[in-house]
């Protein structure tokens, strides 16, 4: 299946890392993963410590994206996970029928899994020990780069704590706090990166369902004005609620306390539902999120690749994280079964052509979700002359009232589709310009108003009593028009 069996060592076995290990390995190479931390616990999906992830303990989600393309690349991966205790869920019906008109047919292309990133890297390991061609080494630490000494390679492996591990290749899955840009010298190249201005912050608590079922309460993601509310299901019936909102909304730092953070999510019909129908096993847990791009210079380093966030660090808001990770996996895998000269370039170029765009494409509805966010609390319209962005509005109005606006937001949302493919479909495109010009947030719900007085412990009562604002499942839209 290979042109070559190569060396590869893996920095880190976070999802990415692992994914990576294993595709190769079932390629024929002999891959060892080095990882400075011991296996997370995973006895519940309640958060634990994992030193070297600072995002660990937040909420993760697979897109229906993964679970296909990962489903045909690794079958074995998605049985383990239910097996493991991970529950099948659809991203489209999360809320009711009178969003969606109910199940239609080729709606099991929404189908993805609840699960915590504990289980999924318990998992991934699992099958790791399990497969012949891979070596996982925990608890150990890389320190630096070999120098190439396989032809004309500027990195021939790596240093770890307990000795040299020469390689053919070097794959950098170690996540957003990556070493790796440190320990490059002039003569292998430069790192450069790119952050985004914008930052949001995120409020979670973990829950636990006590009847033993995950409902359907409402959407995974829902905007407000001035923040955004995030439900998230996990395994063993938990969930975690997220609110998200501008990283510089000092009337806001109060969500950390739980009696405060409690009012504000209360004032979302939606919020409370999720809210009331648990009970809490996590206190706040706080994190900040910020876009950051890497990339070589002067070029591609030969003997060195990056993937997932090591590489390109999204916001968490979309939860494309995961997703965008094992897309770069499969990019490698591909690459690599081709000859091996050149191979960081090419991999460089596949990396652009397959993952590129999903990446500009994220960091793009970040960027101008946070810039909404920031004129909410600052009581004005948010203005963006892209045509694009109007798009996105009329897509994420039109989603609340036509079934089949609906499902087009939560194949983009999934990573199904891209906004291009989706609007090359006349009628899409058709149905979505009915809704441009249309309010923000079309349905009355929890205001800015609404949401400060929560916080102050006074709240209010929404003075029309409608539905709340819904945003079915997870929506970007970039296309010029």
């Amino acid at each position: 299946m290979t042109h070559r069996t190569l060396d590869i060592a893996v920095i880190g076995a976070g999802p990415t890392g692992l994914t990576a290990a294993l595709l190769l390995a079932r390629d024929g190479h002999r891959v060892v993963v080095c990882e400075p931390d011991p296996l997370p616990r995973t006895a519940d999906p309640r958060p634990g410590e994992r030193p070297g992830v600072s995002q660990f303990r937040l909420p993760h989600v697979v897109m229906p994206r993964w679970l296909q393309d990962l489903g045909r690349a690794l079958p074995d991966v998605s049985d383990a996970l239910i097996d493991a205790g991970a529950e099948p869920f659809n991203l489209l019906h999360q809320p009711d029928d009178r969003i969606t008109g109910g199940t239609q047919h080729g709606d099991d292309a929404f189908a993805t899994l609840a699960l915590s990133r504990a289980l999924l890297e318990q998992v991934l390991s699992g099958l790791a020990a399990r497969e012949p061609n891979l070596d996982l080494r925990r608890e150990t630490r890389a320190v630096g780069l070999l120098p190439g000494t396989h032809g004309r390679l500027a990195v021939g492996g790596l240093r770890t704590e307990q000795g040299a591990l020469p390689a053919h290749l070097v794959v950098d899955a170690a996540g957003r706090q990556s070493p790796v840009p440190g320990w490059l010298t002039p003569e292998q190249g430069t790192v450069t990166e790119q952050r985004s201005g914008q930052r949001l912050t995120f409020y979670c608590r973990h829950f636990e369902s006590p009847d033993g079922r995950l409902p359907r309460l409402g959407p995974i993601l829902t905007h407000h004005p001035s923040w955004s509310l995030l439900t998230l299901p996990a395994e063993r019936h938990h969930y975690a609620l997220v609110l998200a909102v501008d990283a510089g909304d000092r009337r806001l730092l109060p969500l950390r306390q739980p009696e405060v953070w409690d009012r504000a999510v209360r004032c979302s019909p939606i919020g409370a539902a999720w809210r009331d129908h648990g009970r809490p096993v996590s206190d706040v847990l706080v994190h900040a999120g910020t876009d950051l791009l890497r990339d070589t210079e002067p070029g591609p380093i030969d003997g060195l690749v990056t993937l997932g966030d090591a590489r390109a660090v999204t916001n968490p808001l979309l939860g494309r994280g995961l997703t965008i990770g094992a897309l770069s996996a499969l990019a490698l895998r591909d690459v690599l079964r081709e000859p091996w000269a050149r191979a960081a370039a090419r991999y460089a170029d596949r990396y652009a052509e397959r993952v590129g765009g999903w990446v500009d494409a994220t960091m793009w509805l970040a960027r101008h979700r946070a810039g909404e966010l920031l004129a909410e609390c600052r009581g004005v319209d948010y203005r963006s002359d892209e045509p694009g962005w109007a798009m996105t509005v009329a897509l994420r109005t039109g989603a609340l009232h036509d079934p089949l606006l609906a499902r087009a937001s939560s194949r983009i949302g999934g990573m199904i589709a891209t906004p291009a493919e989706l609007f090359a479909d006349a009628e899409v495109r058709a149905r979505t310009v009915r809704y441009l010009g249309e309010p923000a947030h079309p349905v009355a719900g929890p205001n800015r108003a609404a949401l400060l007085a929560a916080i102050a412990g006074t709240p209010q009562t929404s003075p029309t009593g409608e539905e709340p604002t819904t945003t079915q499942g997870v929506h970007h839209v970039h296309l010029s028009v």
